[in-house]
C-alpha cells in the first residue's frame, strides 16, 4: 500500500498549495484595500518591520483559528476514514491523535502562513505613502501584485488538474479491475472455514466421511441449490505468487526430459465445488461420486496448465505423475478442462492449475477446510443453518469466517477503491478551491475597473463586450493553467504506474476530459464577476472622479 499512500500525501500536499495560494490571493486583495491604512500608520512613524509583523501577527490569528477547527474537523472524519481501512488491516490500524503527527501539521500550517502571508505583507509596505493618502485617491493593485495574483491561479488550476487526473486515473483502474473475469461466480455463494484437526481426524477415511456427510447435511437446507468443499478458496492464499514457489510439483507422464521442472497450483476438491462456483468446464467432464478412493486416480486442470503443458496438443486424457508427501508419485489422468481462476488476485494472470477429487487425495498435502454453498437468495440468510448442518455432524467441529463470496471479491478491490475515494474526494476539493480562487481574483478586478468599464459603457460597449472581456482573461488564466497542468500530469502519472490497472498513465480520454471540466468551473466561476460587471452604471462609476 505504500505507493497509494505516497500518492495521498503528494495529493494532501497539493492541497495544501491550492488553499495557500487562495489565501494569498485573498491577503492581496485586502492589503490593497487597506493602503491608505497602512500609509497613514507609516506617515505616524511606524517601520516596516513593524507593519509586517503586525500583519503576519492578523494573519496567525487566523491561521490559529482555521487549525483548530481542522483539529475539529480531522477528529469527526475519524468515523469515514475506519470505514475505509482495508478489513485486513483493520485490527492492526487503529486512527487516533498522534502527537507526533499532529505537531508536524501545525508547523505545516505555520510555516504556510509566514511564507504566505510574508509575501502580501511586504507588497503593501512597498507602496507609494504619498500617493495612498492623496485626496480621492482610489488605491489599487500594482502591476507586480496583479501579476503575482494570476501567477498564483494558473498554479491553483495546474495542480488541481494534476490531481483530477490522477485521480480519474485510478478511478478507472478500479472500474476495469472490478469488471475483471474472476472465471467464477461469486453472487448467492456462501462460504465457510471447517478447518478440520489432525489429531481429531487422523485417519483419512474418517476426515473424508465428515465432509461427505457435511455436503449430504447442507444440501438438504432449504434454499440450498449447490455445496462444495475446496482446500483453498480464490484469492485467500496467494503463496504461487512468486513463480515456482507454492506451487506444487508434478511431471507429464511423456516428459523425456526428468530434469525439467513442472509446477501448478495444487487443490483437493469435491464432486460439486465447480457447479457451486460455477465454473465453466470447457472440455471433458467434472468430479463425481463415481471418483472414489478404489476408481482411476484423476484429475482436472485449468486451461493455462494446458497450453502450458501440453503445448499444440489436446492435455484432454494426457496422465502426469503428481508428487506426493514423502516424494512418491501417482499417476493422474485428466478428466476434465476448466476455466482459467485468477487465484492471485484480478490484477495478476491465471497460473496452472490441478484439481484432485478428495476421495483421491490421501497423501496430497492440501486438505479440504473451505465449504462454499450456492443458495437461491441472500447466502448470509443461511449462515446460522449451515453452521448447525455441521455442527450436527460434529457438535465441537469449529466453523469460522462465514461470509458470502462477493464480500471476498470486494476486498480483492478494496485498496483500489480507497485510493479512488481518498483521491477523488481531494480532487472535488481542489477542483472547488480553483473555482473559489479564480472566482475572487476575477471579483476584485472587476471592482478594481468599475472606473475603466464605466469609461467603456459610456463611449458605447454592450454588455457582451465587457462579458468577452472579463470571460477573455479567465480563460487566459485557465488555458494557461492547464497546459502547465497538463505537462505536469504526464510527469505525476508516469510515477502512478504501479497503481494502474487496465489505463495507460497517459490516457488521452481522462486527460482532455479533466482538462474540458477544469475549464468549464473555471469559467463558470468568471461569468459571475463578468455579469457583475455588464451592470455597471457609468455614472456611478464616473462620479469618484
Amino acid at each position: 500500500m505504500r505507493g497509494g499512500l505516497i500518492v495521498l500525501l503528494v495529493a494532501v500536499a497539493f492541497i495544501l498549495l491550492i488553499a495557500c495560494a487562495n489565501i494569498a490571493n485573498l491577503l492581496l486583495s485586502r492589503a490593497t484595500v487597506r493602503q491608505r491604512e497602512i500609509a497613514l500608520r507609516s506617515a505616524l512613524g511606524a517601520g516596516r518591520g513593524r507593519i509586517v509583523r503586525q500583519l503576519l501577527t492578523e494573519n496567525a490569528v487566523l491561521a490559529t483559528a482555521g487549525g483548530i477547527l481542522g483539529i475539529l474537523l480531522a477528529k469527526a472524519s475519524f468515523s469515514f476514514l475506519k470505514a475505509l481501512i482495508p478489513e485486513d488491516l483493520s485490527r492492526t490500524v487503529s486512527l487516533t491523535f498522534n502527537l507526533p503527527v499532529l505537531a508536524f501539521a501545525i508547523l505545516v500550517s505555520l510555516a504556510s502562513t509566514f511564507l504566505f502571508g510574508l509575501t502580501p505583507a511586504l507588497r503593501i509596505t512597498k507602496t507609494d505613502m504619498n500617493d495612498s493618502l492623496k485626496d480621492g485617491g482610489r488605491g489599487g493593485m500594482s502591476p507586480r501584485s496583479k501579476s503575482l495574483g494570476n501567477l498564483l491561479v494558473v498554479g491553483e488550476v495546474a495542480l488541481s488538474l494534476v490531481l483530477l487526473v490522477a485521480s480519474g486515473l485510478l478511478l478507472e483502474s478500479f472500474v476495469n479491475l472490478r469488471r475483471v473475469d474472476p472465471g467464477f461466480r461469486s453472487d448467492q455463494v456462501l462460504t465457510a472455514q471447517i478447518d478440520v484437526p489432525d489429531g481429531k481426524y487422523p485417519d483419512f477415511v474418517r476426515r473424508t466421511q465428515f465432509f461427505q456427510a457435511v455436503l449430504e447435511r447442507v444440501g438438504f437446507l432449504p434454499g440450498v441449490t449447490g455445496a462444495g468443499f475446496t482446500s483453498v478458496l480464490p484469492f485467500t492464499w496467494k503463496s504461487g505468487m512468486g513463480g515456482f514457489l507454492g506451487m506444487a510439483g508434478f511431471q507429464p507422464e511423456e516428459v523425456v526430459r526428468p530434469d525439467l521442472q513442472y509446477g501448478a497450483l495444487d487443490r483437493v476438491v469435491s464432486p460439486g465445488y465447480f457447479e457451486t462456483m460455477r465454473i465453466r468446464l470447457r472440455r471433458g467432464r467434472l468430479f463425481d461420486d463415481h471418483d472414489g478412493p478404489d476408481a482411476p486416480a484423476v484429475a482436472i486442470i485449468n486451461e493455462t496448465m494446458a497450453q502450458k503443458s501440453w503445448p499444440n496438443e489436446d492435455a484432454l486424457s494426457k496422465r502426469f505423475r503428481f508428487k506426493l508427501v514423502g516424494g512418491s508419485f501417482r499417476l493422474f489422468q485428466i478428466v476434465g478442462i476448466v476455466d482459467d481462476v485468477k487465484e492471485m488476485g484480478l490484477g495478476e494472470p491465471p497460473k496452472e492449475e490441478m484439481y484432485f477429487p478428495y476421495w483421491q487425495a490421501q497423501g496430497n498435502y492440501m486438505v479440504p477446510s473451505t465449504l462454499v454453498v450456492h443458495t437461491k437468495g441472500d447466502p448470509t440468510n443461511l449462515a446460522s443453518a449451515v453452521r448447525e448442518a455441521v455442527w450436527s455432524v460434529d457438535p465441537d467441529q469449529p466453523v469460522s469466517e462465514v461470509v458470502n463470496m462477493d464480500g471476498i471479491l470486494d476486498r480483492e478491490v478494496v485498496q483500489k477503491r480507497v485510493q479512488a475515494v481518498l483521491l477523488g474526494g481531494l480532487a472535488a476539493l481542489a477542483l472547488t478551491l480553483a473555482g473559489v480562487g479564480i472566482y475572487g481574483v476575477m471579483a476584485y478586478l472587476v471592482t478594481q475597473q468599475n472606473h475603466e468599464i464605466g469609461i467603456r459603457v459610456a463611449l458605447g460597449a454592450h454588455s457582451r463586450n465587457i462579458l468577452g472581456l472579463i470571460l477573455g482573461r479567465g480563460a487566459s488564466l485557465t488555458a494557461t493553467g492547464v497546459s502547465i497542468g497538463v505537462a505536469a500530469a504526464l510527469l505525476v502519472t508516469r510515477l502512478m504506474r504501479s497503481l494502474l490497472f487496465g489505463v495507460s498513465p497517459f490516457d488521452p480520454l481522462t486527460f482532455a476530459t479533466v482538462a474540458l471540466v477544469l475549464t468549464f468551473v473555471t469559467l463558470a466561476a468568471c461569468y459571475i464577476p463578468a455579469r457583475r460587471a455588464t451592470r455597471v452604471d457609468p455614472m456611478v462609476a464616473l462620479r469618484f472622479e
